[in-house]
């Protein structure tokens, strides 16, 4: 049996402005301003991720907000729909039946994880997983890992990921987290609909060159520019220029939001696996 967790009074106003505010999201920019704002003041972090995944645990959206300046590889390596980091621990979460997840686990030496393959059985396993899961997190930069998610639901479910607290993420903040998934579940899903209902054709006459399709093929399986480059026989530069037109003509600023537009027109519908 868990123990009982109370917040305090200031935890308890925070919360109840953050479930206040999230009724009034309708548009990623809302929901930008809402995760920088209420969201913050109770569980101050760097990077949310958020990830919506279908029946099959595939990752159909993915977006990522950020209070802090990190670089646009790390960025891309949490919400890599393929194999990003968010989606891996999400993957490790439903695994393990350990949602919320908090990584390190609270007052656990930075390698307690890792050297608990020392032990025998699935349990070794598990905690040599959640070892490489936090020694990555921190490889980026970002500390630690607060993340909960909706588990299975009709339709489809949510994940959400808090890197980089000021604090090493605890208990309280897991429950805090907790009494929060559903707001940042409707919300999110009212901002997925709301761009789905508005998402524009692209304009007459505008396509994707077979080329261009092929390096996005490849951006899919989560190749860097330069081994697409060393498949497809082009410099990295060449593959970089592709990436900007095809930018350009989705209307979207990177790999993720490319590739997601590209499921909503099902440009790629006959090259993904």
């Amino acid at each position: 049996m868990q123990d009982l967790v109370l917040l305090n009074p200031a935890e308890e106003k925070a919360l109840l402005q953050a479930i206040e505010a999230s009724a009034e999201i309708q548009r990623l920019r809302q929901f930008f301003l809402w995760s920088q704002g209420p969201l913050r003041a109770l569980l101050p972090y760097e990077v949310l991720v958020c990830l919506r995944l279908n029946e099959h645990g595939r990752v159909t959206h993915a977006e990522y907000l950020h209070s802090a300046a990190h670089a646009p590889e790390v960025l891309a390596r949490l919400v890599d729909p393929v194999d990003g980091l968010g989606l891996r621990i999400a993957q490790h979460c439903a695994a393990t039946g350990r949602s919320p997840c908090l990584l390190p686990p609270p007052d656990a030496p930075p390698d307690a994880l890792a050297q608990a393959g020392a032990a025998d059985g699935a349990h070794d396993t598990a905690g040599a997983a959640w070892g490489a899961l936090s020694d990555e997190v921190r490889q980026l930069g970002l500390r630690n890992v607060l993340a909960h998610g909706t588990g299975p639901l009709a339709g489809g479910s949510t994940f959400f990921a808090l890197f980089g607290l000021a604090h090493s993420p605890n208990v309280r903040d897991a429950f805090a987290l907790s009494l929060l998934l559903p707001q940042l579940h409707i919300a999110f899903l009212r901002v997925l609909a709301s761009r789905n209902a508005t998402v524009p054709a692209l304009p007459p006459g505008v396509a994707l060159s077979e080329r261009e399709l092929e390096v996005l093929e490849w951006v899919i399986r989560g190749k860097s520019n330069p081994e697409i480059g060393m498949i497809l026989s082009l410099s990295s530069l060449t593959i970089k220029n592709h990436l900007q037109r095809i930018y350009r003509k989705l209307n979207v600023h990177n790999r993720v939001q490319a590739i997601t537009r590209c499921r909503e027109l099902k440009l790629l519908m006959t090259t993904e696996r």
